[in-house]
């Protein structure tokens, strides 16, 4: 049995290319790409359950989020030494409130980086120009390509030495602020408090699969699209972030972009009661 379990994986490869889900499998260790190998069977049996039992095939798509999710808990504990303070949220890696808030933050922050790149960024001796940045393979890494508009030139990064500043001061944005950045997305996408937005987000797959005094959840939504457009998104930030962690390390524990997500995924965590920071602790 190699280390894909025999599962096709060509489902990923469509989501996140080729490039990248080939080099997770070459360069992660076992128990990380087994989990990355489960979501591909997951997602492959929800295709199969399309118009035939699309609430199922939801569960299925769930199921390969929190895998993918569970996969990049593995690799920061197998980097503990090198990576931000983590244990409070790993040891509860089977809470499906922990697996389930995971990606909505990381597409937050990610929609952040976005929007910064899409205004340009600040590089000293290159203001003023309009850049772009994608996440590529170069040999056995994966990288941050930086490139400015109407040039061949680019600039190669390790997207972990990178942190959220405010301007060009290089003030580093803080938790409190990227935390109400966070619940601004969540507000303007949902209508719903962070507590809210993830605890209903967990509980629906609950909902679908029990009965509970009331009745019980009825998935409205046809599954194809449902994957389209919110699983598929997920995915991918999932698989391109796994496939970073797995051939780069942060520059310090204490500074930078993994630091900044670890923090606001805590409060995260936190306002939804589902671990105690010293903060809340003390409040």
């Amino acid at each position: 049995m190699n280390k894909k379990n025999e599962v096709s994986v060509i489902v990923l490869e469509q989501i996140a290319s080729k490039d990248i889900v080939s080099l997770i499998f070459d360069v992660a260790p076992r128990k990380v790409s087994s989990r990355v190998a489960k979501s591909a069977d997951h997602i492959n049996k929800a295709q199969r359950l399309i118009d035939v039992d699309d609430e199922m095939g939801f569960i299925r798509l769930i199921a390969a989020e929190e895998e993918l999710v569970v996969a990049i808990f593995e690799q920061l504990k197998l980097n503990a030494t090198r990576m931000p303070e983590h244990s409070d949220f790993i040891k509860k890696y089977k809470n499906h409130y922990v697996k389930l808030a995971f990606p909505p933050v990381l597409i937050c922050l990610a929609s952040i980086f976005e929007n910064i790149f899409s205004t340009g960024v600040h590089l000293e001796g290159f203001e003023g120009l309009r850049w772009t940045a994608n996440i590529v393979r170069k040999n056995n890494r994966v990288i941050l390509r930086i490139s400015p508009e109407n040039s061949k030139k680019s600039f190669d990064l390790n997207p972990l030495d990178v942190q959220l500043n405010r301007g060009e001061d290089d003030e580093r944005v803080s938790d409190a602020e990227l935390f109400l950045e966070f619940s601004r997305f969540i507000r303007e996408r949902a209508g719903k408090s962070v507590k809210e937005f993830v605890t209903d987000r967990a509980d629906f797959r609950n909902k679908i699969l029990y009965a509970e005094d009331a009745g019980f959840a009825t998935l409205y939504d046809k599954l194809g699209e449902v994957y389209e457009k919110s699983f598929v998104p997920s995915y991918r930030l999932l698989l391109q972030v796994l496939a970073v962690l797995l051939t780069n390390v942060p520059l310090s524990k204490s500074w930078g972009v993994v630091e900044q997500f670890i923090s606001v995924y805590r409060r995260v965590l936190s306002e939804c009661k589902i671990i105690q920071t010293q903060d809340s602790a003390q409040s």
